[in-house]
């Protein structure tokens, strides 16, 4: 099994504020990072999500009072939620505010916000791919782990095996006269030792009664049933699942 490598940005969200709290989130220290913005939309409906935007060099306060959502349609109905990252400890300046493009980017292009008309184009795909955004506290609509594993190109090529019961392995024994070439199995499968799989008939495995076996260019037909008491003169009738009579 691989493990990937991932980044986490882990986000503490809080709110619902609304436009005349915004003077509240201007702390120089703390009030910056992603928001949210909920209000109507003529087409989705009431208290939707519009808008995820960033503030990383201005507070979360100033950027919001820029945007002019007092002029939109039912703005006393507008409620704004805050993300504030968070961490073992405060990274750089520079190391933060790449940490909040890296999540406003992926956050809008996993949830498409109705007013967010197109992911930020300046942080690509290949950014975003080991990036992974854990959201904490009233994230509202927000899903609450986002991987940049599930919604970017880095898994588009792999090729994937659809996980199979391996279960017992059953015991394969040389059928005599053509030890290298075929054997049988406890249950009655014929097995090609040059393709490296149970011979069947109709994609069915105990599909024939009759096998027709080649060696040296010579090939002869043998029922199973009796090749399979050749070898396992020991198992039980029931052990066996062939076929004792044309099925196909």
């Amino acid at each position: 099994m691989q493990i990937a490598k991932t980044h986490h940005i882990q986000i503490d969200w809080e709110g619902p504020y609304k436009l005349d709290e915004l003077h509240t989130l201007q702390n120089e220290e703390t009030d910056y990072g992603i928001y949210q913005i909920y209000g109507k939309h003529q087409i989705y409906g009431s208290d939707v999500l519009l808008y995820i935007g960033k503030a990383d060099q201005q507070t979360v306060g100033k950027r919001i009072l820029q945007e002019g959502w007092e002029y939109v349609n039912d703005s006393n109905n507008i409620k704004i939620y805050i993300g504030r990252l968070h961490g073992r400890q405060t990274p750089t300046n520079d190391e933060w505010s790449r940490e909040i493009d890296l999540a406003e980017s992926l956050l809008i292009y996993v949830h498409k916000p109705a007013f967010n008309s197109k992911s930020i184009a300046s942080v690509s795909d290949t950014e975003l791919q080991d990036i992974h955004i854990l959201n904490w506290g009233n994230h509202r609509d927000l899903l609450p782990e986002v991987s940049g594993l599930r919604w970017t190109s880095k898994l588009d090529d792999m090729n994937y095996e659809v996980y199979k019961f391996i279960g017992y392995e059953e015991i394969r024994k040389p059928i005599e006269g053509y030890e290298g070439y075929y054997e049988i199995s406890e249950t009655g499968k014929i097995y090609s030792v040059k393709s490296q799989r149970f011979m069947a008939r109709s994609d069915d495995e105990y599909g024939f009664h009759i096998v027709k076996l080649s060696k040296n260019g010579i090939s002869k037909n043998y029922n199973v049933y009796k090749l399979w008491k050749e070898e396992f003169p020991n198992l039980s009738e029931s052990m066996f699942k062939g076929a004792k009579e044309r099925i196909y």
